[in-house]
């Protein structure tokens, strides 16, 4: 999908005919073990630079000690790494699963095997490093306890009935902008609005079919993950039950 429609379908490879390109964003002074090579591919930078979303893929690497630079939603699509706590705690993320590091986390990475992910950065520079992170601990998502039903204030939205919703939020940063949580919904049809915001979704069960502004159809099935950008007019169509990681920036 191009930026101009609003909704941007992350392809785990790259863009055809450009995949993920080397990028250096590791330098050699942050490295404690091993080397880092990295491939990349970018799919959106919001236009006051503050966040970013893309897909990275790495060799096997440790880094030091510190207070992690920024907010950071992972979902891990190959691979594993380690994120080594103040307290020794070691905690292993795989292959499907999501968690975010909350920006001034004491912490390391490290991994002893390659890591390909999706990952939405928030990095604003405004923001200084927090002296008490959100959390003491990687937050790692669930997918599927801790989830609450949600109360739908506007049901005229929905077109065939009011669906069930249910959610559980796993993270919010200091500001109170970007979040990251589990979603679930019953079949549903939503006439069409304004997206307000920014939301990476990665799709854990089901589909749906996304209709923008101008009739053009968007179809996505699970384990595809896609980003919807503010001032999106789409509906949503969904004729089987839906459940969904999210991250969320509102700003």
């Amino acid at each position: 999908m191009t930026l101009d429609q609003g909704i941007i379908r992350f392809d785990p490879e790259g863009p055809p005919g450009q995949g993920l390109r080397p990028v250096v964003e590791i330098t050699p002074d942050m490295v404690q073990e091993g080397s880092a090579s990295e491939l990349c591919h970018n799919y959106y930078t919001s236009p006051s630079g503050v966040l970013s979303a893309g897909v990275w893929r790495c060799t096997p690497h440790a880094l030091k000690f510190g207070p992690y630079p920024v907010d950071e939603f992972m979902l891990v699509l190959d691979g594993s790494v380690s994120i080594v706590h103040e307290d020794g705690h070691e905690e292993i993320f795989r292959a499907g699963d999501a968690f975010v590091i909350p920006k001034g986390l004491p912490c390391q990475w490290k991994q002893t095997e390659s890591i390909h992910k999706i990952y939405v950065i928030l990095d604003d520079p405004k923001s200084p490093i927090p002296d008490e992170p959100v959390s003491k601990r990687a937050i790692r998502l669930n997918a599927s306890k801790g989830l609450e039903e949600l109360e739908l204030p506007n049901p005229e939205c929905f077109e065939g009935g009011t669906p069930i919703q249910e959610d559980c939020s796993a993270f919010e940063d200091t500001t109170g902008r970007f979040f990251a949580g589990t979603w679930t919904c019953s079949p549903m049809r939503r006439k069409a609005r304004r997206f307000g915001r920014i939301e990476l979704m990665c799709l854990l069960e089901g589909g749906m079919t996304l209709t923008d502004d101008t009739g053009a159809e968007h179809s996505f099935t699970a384990p595809d993950v896609l980003l919807e950008l503010p001032d999106t007019v789409s509906a949503w169509t969904s004729t089987k039950d839906v459940r969904k990681y999210y991250c969320i920036f509102e700003g």
